[in-house]
């Protein structure tokens, strides 16, 4: 066999002939062969002399090592940095991520510790002032006892010698002192406060609603490496974008929901439904039903006190800027004011009070549907009325309702505003509200139709409508609003008897949110200091508030108080 231009250390063997050396390459399949293969599997096949297979393979080697070098090493160098970054990054996001969840624990766990700490406070409140009454009642009897005792005493002891003065005044004071006082001497029966808290509210599903949960990322396997390579440089972009946009960046502090807790303050029970409350201040209000009661719930009990029976159905009431009731009756033309004792007046738990239903104005030809405290402040107003011909109805709906101030002065001129039906979109109004801008806002409640709430400013130009689509020709009915007023900060808070709903709107009439109710509402009414009172066709009154919690919490606070307790 002829010699190899190969040096004899690297003899190629051929793979089919092992005692062969291998002297050709055949280009069809790609394989090295000997003699006996070209007579053989290989036989007619395009080959080329091993020596120059190899010389084109040696060119060819030495140009790939050339581009490696060049091009595929910095390539492949380039992407494990990317994936080392990307592992880095990737990291230090969960990193980042976890602390959010430990901060939205802490945020948590402070929240549910002032909640607890409120909750004691008002049980301790509670329990204090129903002491102050027990003991109240308990030292005047304990003064009685004594006072009785020492006269009976002196009586016995002092029977023949006592002289007629002393014997008048002995009597008179002992029989006084055997006089119950039916306000002072009956025995207060309160009822203890109880605590309520929904059981399913715990479950760990819903409590996940608070903590949060884990939105997986995504990993896009691709086969084309030029595409991946594409893809690489288009995330590094984006990257680079969401740093400057501060994405998941989290630097010291978190960005919470921008919601308004709405919380309940104060909640108690009476033994019938309340169709209308009228706050005197933040918590102290008249319930009206079918008689009208006092409460007071700005101590740690609440007292409640029946002070007049009506015997007519009102249909609406609110309080004058005097702080007196006033109430108008169904299919009346005319509205009643509380009075006492001959005078107006009002004085929570006054004893021995005989009130009575006088006349506050006289309406006709027109009646009032309802009415609220006159609040603008360039209006010398005592009370705001809507009035109208006759009640709407199917067959009579109401045309251009009448917005009157009555004046504080009664023998000033009461001032008008009528609305257009064809400028302001007002259709069976039954809630009125009024802002210090005398901007109003009036709750339409066709029957059988979806209700919504109109805003006007003071000379009665409508400002926007809520919701704001059409819903007068729907057949389905979305909204069943009740009521609804302005809140110190401008926006809006309306009561939705469909699904137990809470909307609150900003000035423009834009949804901020809505928060729920766990049994269905009957009426509305907003006190002093934003406080919303709700009563409830189970017979629950409860006061709310909103609270502005944190909209941005740092994390270096939280963890410094961390710390701190820890340190205690």
């Amino acid at each position: 066999m002829a010699q190899s231009p190969i040096q004899s250390n690297q003899f190629i063997i051929c793979p089919e002939h092992p005692s062969e050396y291998a002297r050709f390459y055949c280009e069809d399949d790609h394989v090295m062969i000997c003699d006996d293969c070209i007579v053989g599997s290989h036989c007619g096949h395009k080959k080329i002399k091993l020596k120059d297979y190899l010389s084109n393979k040696r060119q060819h080697l030495k140009q790939n090592a050339k581009n490696s070098r060049d091009n595929n090493l910095p390539n492949i160098q380039d992407a494990l940095e990317k994936a080392l970054k990307g592992k880095t990054d990737f990291n230090n996001s969960v990193d980042k991520q976890l602390e959010r969840v430990k901060l939205r624990r802490e945020m948590a766990k402070k929240a549910f510790d002032e909640l607890q700490d409120e909750l004691v406070q008002d049980f301790e409140s509670a329990r204090n002032a129903a002491n102050d009454e027990f003991d109240r009642f308990s030292e005047r009897q304990q003064s009685r006892i004594k006072l009785i005792q020492e006269t009976i005493q002196i009586v016995e002891s002092r029977n023949l010698d006592m002289l007629d003065t002393e014997v008048v005044s002995y009597d008179e004071k002992l029989s006084s002192s055997m006089t119950d006082d039916p306000y002072l001497d009956v025995p207060p029966t309160i009822q203890p406060p109880r605590y309520q808290c929904q059981d399913d509210s715990v479950q760990k599903g819903k409590l996940q609603t608070i903590l949060g949960y884990m939105e997986s990322g995504t990993y896009a396997e691709v086969a084309a490496v030029d595409f991946q390579r594409r893809h690489n440089v288009d995330q590094d972009r984006n990257g680079e974008t969401e740093e400057e946009n501060g994405s998941d960046s989290c630097p010291g502090s978190v960005v919470v929901e921008d919601k308004r807790d709405f919380l309940a303050v104060k909640t108690f029970k009476r033994t019938n439904k309340v169709s209308h409350i009228i706050p005197q201040q933040s918590l102290q209000a008249w319930l009206i039903h079918s008689d009208i009661e006092e409460v007071d719930c700005s101590s740690g009990m609440v007292k409640t006190k029946i002070i007049k029976t009506i015997e007519e159905r009102p249909q609406c009431a609110t309080r004058n800027n005097a702080n007196e009731l006033i109430i108008g009756m169904w299919n009346k033309k005319s509205l009643k004011q509380l009075k006492y004792s001959g005078s107006f007046g009002f004085n929570f738990f006054a004893r021995n009070r005989n009130y009575t239903l006088g006349t506050y104005k006289n309406t006709a030809p027109l009646q009032a549907v309802c009415l609220c405290t006159c609040k603008s402040a360039s209006v010398n107003g005592d009370i705001t009325v809507c009035l109208v011909e006759k009640p709407a109805s199917d067959q009579n709906p109401v045309k251009n309702p009448i917005i009157r101030r009555y004046a504080n002065d009664k023998t000033q001129l009461e001032s008008d505003l009528v609305l257009s039906e064809d400028k302001v979109d007002i259709e069976a109004p039954a809630y009125l509200s009024e802002n210090t801008k005398g901007d109003l806002c009036i709750v339409s409640c066709p029957e059988g139709k979806a209700s919504w709430i109109t805003i006007t400013d003071k000379n009665g130009i409508m400002k926007f409508k809520y919701p704001e689509t059409d819903l007068k020709v729907a057949n389905r009915i979305d909204y069943d609003f009740i009521g609804a007023g302005f809140l110190s900060d401008g926006t809006i808070t309306v009561l939705d008897r469909i699904g137990f709903r809470q909307h609150l709107i900003d000035k423009e009439g834009m949804l901020l949110q809505i928060d729920t109710h766990e049994n269905l509402p009957a009426c509305l009414a907003i006190a002093p200091n934003d406080h919303v009172w709700i009563g409830f066709d189970d017979g629950h009154v409860k006061v709310f508030t909103y609270r502005n919690e944190y909209t941005e919490v740092s994390i270096k606070s939280l963890k410094h108080e961390k710390t701190k307790e820890e340190s205690c």
